[in-house]
């Protein structure tokens, strides 16, 4: 991948500096002369251990203890959960930020979408959702070859308890990224309520199960959560073209009409390679992320099949608590 310099120093606020916030961060540093790096985190704890893990010092950075604080700059990388992600950008659209990356789950409510959405329309802003699978070489190969064809997309997700609530969408992306199309609908729901504490916080819930979907072009996708497994699998058909990938030991075999005609390795970028990627592409306009409005009808599928676990009657207003 191609870095290309942008003339102009960038001015990009990181808010959350946290386990995914840092990585974004470390990312910027590997081409800090293009930017000037704006934190804003209110945890001393998170902020003394992730520098440490990321081998950087205080003064490399410009820092926020509010959000009031924070002045309008060029971007704003948005890597808190997903609770008050709703309150942050309405107010940094307020002040005049048009330009944001933002983490998965995005907000936790239809109501929250919209109103973000009307926003942005009006303030002429984009936001786009950090799904790294975009930027990996195997899926845009594949890619390629699944747009040869006109063929149905099936694909099938097969893991242990990886997180459904919180990782399902990066899957569901996944369709939505080699087809183009963003109407997505729930054909099966038997997800289940996980009765642990999530690692994230008491605000979340996690679920395992399975899970389908389905958009307007008869295209699926299976995705299972299962106790009993140790490796997530990820099998993606169209056509003659069969193609299996192991995220645990970074394999992908390659079949066509049956037959194995190829093994190789695969790769996904961590944020700490991809964000200065991501913001450099960004400003170039060539960004291969999904807006938050083409993930939208994502999202809302995800909330209606969730939230039965939580809501007697779930509506547009309902928070569904996934992050």
């Amino acid at each position: 991948m191609i870095y290309q310099k942008t003339e102009m120093v960038k001015k990009v606020l990181v808010i959350g500096f946290g386990g995914i916030g840092c990585r974004h961060v470390q990312s910027l540093l590997k081409n800090k002369i293009h930017y000037e790096i704006h934190i804003l985190e209110t945890s001393k704890a998170n902020i003394a251990k992730n520098l440490k893990i990321i081998n950087a010092n205080m003064k490399d950075f410009v820092w926020h203890n509010h959000l009031e604080e924070v002045p309008l700059l060029d971007i704003a990388i948005i890597a808190t959960s997903s609770a008050p992600r709703f309150d942050i950008m309405k107010y940094l659209l307020k002040i005049g930020f048009k330009t944001f990356l933002v983490e998965k789950i995005v907000f936790q409510s239809e109501k929250q979408f919209k109103i973000i959405q009307k926003t942005m329309l009006k303030k002429g802003a984009t936001a786009f959702c950090n799904f790294g699978n975009r930027y990996v070489k195997a899926y845009n190969e594949i890619k390629k070859i699944i747009q040869k064809s006109e063929s149905e997309i099936s694909i099938e997700v097969n893991g242990g308890l990886f997180g459904l609530g919180c990782n399902a969408i990066h899957y569901i992306d996944l369709l939505q990224f080699f087809r183009e199309d963003n109407h997505i609908e729930v054909l099966s729901n038997e997800s289940k309520l996980l009765d642990s504490p999530n690692k994230r916080g008491s605000l979340y819930k996690e679920f395992y199960g399975d899970i389908a979907f389905k958009n307007r072009l008869h295209d699926t996708i299976l995705i299972k959560s299962n106790k009993n497994i140790n490796e997530v699998t990820i099998k993606i058909e169209s056509g003659n073209d069969l193609f299996i990938l192991n995220q645990e030991n970074m394999k992908m075999k390659v079949f066509k009409n049956g037959q194995l005609i190829e093994q190789e390795d695969f790769y996904v970028y961590s944020a700490s390679e991809l964000t200065h990627i991501l913001i450099n592409d960004i400003n170039n306009k060539k960004c291969k992320m999904a807006t938050i409005d083409e993930t939208f009808l994502t999202h809302i599928a995800l909330f209606k099949a969730f939230n039965k676990h939580i809501y007697k009657k779930p509506g547009t207003e309902s928070l569904c608590p996934i992050t």
